[in-house]
């Protein structure tokens, strides 16, 4: 029996509502909540259905007790479901883990667009490695070997600067660094060596967005992956990896807008 997913939604608040409502895929130790503080309320303010989902294991969502044996394959699954379950194909944006999420759903089905925000690939880890991980090998460590992906986020400092940038308001970035669950050990796994789709199994019109202070992911590993896709890419310049969150979220949130407005979405 597939478990039953949380799924926040917010219903358009303009008197011009959208032709396609939006579906948020959040990624690794996130929930739904994160796209509520600014992207929900944006995007419904300009005609858009809003629906974030947590993942199995994430948020609210059942299957907490084997998140960590759960694969990425199970995590499209979710995403496939709440997709199907719309009146109208929506458009999918997937943060970090969840934009490869999105990625391995194109090749299994359509929806009206895609956009991938601070996408995870492999070639991205080039940043962390360089920058991160010379420093923080005990932490990765035991979190490999206690297979227990909480241990990379579980201290508050350490996730502040994994995933937000340095003026963001301090109450915001504890708050929301508070927020972090664990993760699923399989899925972690999984990312090291992840299976992406072949380009010409998705016919998708695409969006890649990368931030230029992001802390994980090269932005340049991210335009590759736009060639790659036949996508279209941008920078987002003087944001942190958790975009949708950090102190100049609304410059993303416009840079999706245009992106939609300019293709009818």
């Amino acid at each position: 029996m597939d478990p039953r997913l949380e799924v926040q939604v917010m219903p358009a608040s303009s008197s011009v509502v959208r032709p396609h409502p939006l579906l948020f895929v959040h990624g690794a130790w996130h929930a739904a909540w994160c796209w509520q503080p600014h992207f929900m309320p944006f995007f419904a303010a300009h005609g858009y259905e809003c629906h974030a989902l947590s993942l199995r294991g994430h948020g609210a969502s059942e299957g907490r007790a084997r998140l960590r044996y759960t694969r990425l394959q199970a995590f499209v699954s979710d995403v496939r479901r709440v997709a199907e379950e719309l009146t109208t194909p929506p458009v999918i944006i997937g943060h970090s883990m969840g934009g490869l999420i999105v990625q391995m759903l194109l090749a299994q089905w359509r929806p009206a667009a895609a956009v991938l925000l601070c996408p995870y690939n492999r070639a991205a880890n080039i940043r962390w490695i360089r920058e991160l991980l010379p420093t923080n090998v005990s932490r990765v460590a035991a979190a490999f070997l206690r297979a227990n992906p909480y241990l990379l986020v579980c201290d508050r400092e350490f996730a502040i600067t994994l995933f937000f940038s340095e003026d963001l308001p301090r109450d915001r970035a504890t708050g929301w660094a508070d927020m972090l669950q664990t993760e699923s050990y399989f899925a972690l796994l999984e990312l090291m060596a992840p299976k992406t789709p072949d380009p010409r199994a998705i016919q998708t019109p695409m969006l890649v967005a990368c931030a230029d202070q992001d802390a994980l992911f090269d932005p340049e590993a991210g335009e590759a992956m736009a060639r790659r896709y036949g996508a279209d890419f941008e920078i987002l310049h003087g944001l942190a990896h958790d975009a949708m969150l950090d102190t100049r979220w609304e410059e993303a949130a416009r840079c999706l807008l245009s992106w939609f407005d300019a293709r009818g979405l």
